[in-house]
């Protein structure tokens, strides 16, 4: 049906319906929804086969073309840009126009929706609190000039079925076409099956990473035993061995 214009698709539903005049209405409106056709255009189709007049749609006709003034499209782009709680049917209801053509607008003008970010929310004190911490990092003492090394490690938890990784967070179908359920939602358990990793770095390098099942969690002797006694230790001393053959090669 795509590949017809307009009045050729209106001529293949009425002789559809021709056919299928035996059968209740809806079973045409059905067969076309299935492919694209709104019941609203289907139906109308139809009363025109039953009264004898002609589907062909005349040049001209529908609802005339309606042209919002520039003062209230810059309104409706001001009221939606860097707002929260603005949805396309509040704009055309506030504004007296159809969702779709609020729509068109905030495209003609680059307003895209977009999804907000989480972040942290600190206090006063906390960003003060930063600032002199990160004042602190940028200090001689802590340049790597002065052969002062940084080291920073950090522990996160994986799924085994993948469903928070940001591939699997959207899926595309086909309208009107069904999607396997396994598609469709994404099932989790109250206490889902994860992987704890741990891992270091610095501008050497990482260290091994340490990994462990579900059920777990770092606590301080995990902490300790595991990541700070049998890796990051290592991980120190085969940076030193590294920098020692470095300058001695030098």
């Amino acid at each position: 049906m795509e590949h017809l214009n307009e009045n050729d698709r209106r001529c293949v539903i009425a002789e559809f319906y021709r056919r299928h005049m035996h059968l209740k209405k809806s079973f045409t409106v059905n067969h076309f929804f299935q492919v694209g056709i709104s019941k609203r255009t289907t139906y109308s189709i139809c009363r025109r086969v039953e009264n004898g007049n002609s589907v062909e749609r005349q040049v001209g006709s529908g609802r005339p073309a309606r042209k919002m003034p520039q003062k209230k499209r810059e309104a409706l782009v001001n009221q939606s840009h860097g707002k929260l709680g603005v949805s396309l049917r509040k704009l055309g209801r506030k504004f007296k126009i159809d969702k779709k053509y609020v729509s068109n607008i905030l495209k003609e003008n680059n307003v895209k929706l977009a999804t907000r970010k989480s972040a942290p929310k600190y206090s006063e004190k906390q960003k003060l609190e930063q600032k002199r911490k990160l004042r602190h990092l940028s200090e001689s003492a802590f340049s790597p000039s002065n052969g002062t090394e940084i080291i920073m490690d950090d522990e996160s938890y994986f799924t085994f079925d993948g469903s928070d990784t940001a591939n699997n967070k959207h899926f595309y179908c086909k309208k009107g076409e069904e999607v396997d359920d396994k598609v469709k939602f994404k099932r989790h358990k109250k206490f889902q099956s994860k992987l704890l990793v741990w891992l270091a770095i610095s501008s050497r390098g990482h260290s091994t990473a340490f990994i462990c099942p579900s059920g777990n969690s770092v606590n301080a002797d995990i902490y300790e035993k595991q990541c700070i006694r049998s890796r990051l230790v290592r991980f120190i001393r085969e940076s030193i061995r590294m920098a020692i053959l470095y300058f001695g090669q030098t």
